[in-house]
């Protein structure tokens, strides 16, 4: 056989090699991306349990602002966080106007409301954590 001939057979198994490799790339990058689009959003799931079962609602609304989550199956999730970061707010500006801050009770109320309201758009599951932390407020 000639030198060209070999050559050109040289190549064309390397072609052939390269094409085999670049499709079973290309297959296995879709397929590990799709694994771990569902692996993170159950370890989200996860996760999310676990600061809402421990009371960690802070940290629990770091997580959720840091990811983002949208759906129904986040919402309670979101609920309790958002009340108790405004339970957290009220607190804040309670402690204000105990120490002579003059729109410490303007906020503190501000901030109350915020609370009522997302209490009373919440779910049932949502209404009962938000209620361990600030039952005294609610109605």
């Amino acid at each position: 056989m000639s030198k060209g001939f070999q050559f050109g057979w040289r190549i064309a198994a390397i072609a052939v090699l390269c094409l085999l490799l670049w499709s079973v790339l290309s297959f296995s990058r879709g397929e590990v991306a799709e694994y771990l689009e569902i692996r993170s959003y159950g370890q989200s799931i996860e996760d999310y349990d676990h600061y809402l079962y421990d009371g960690e609602y802070i940290r629990m609304r770091d997580w959720l602002s840091f990811g983002n989550p949208q759906g129904e199956e986040f919402a309670l999730y979101w609920d309790v966080a958002d009340a108790y970061w405004y339970y957290e707010l009220y607190e804040f500006w309670q402690l204000a106007a105990g120490e002579g801050r003059a729109d410490g009770a303007a906020y503190g109320e501000k901030y109350r409301e915020c609370l009522l309201h997302m209490y009373e758009n919440s779910g049932e599951e949502a209404r009962r954590y938000i209620r361990s932390f600030a039952g005294e407020l609610l109605p």
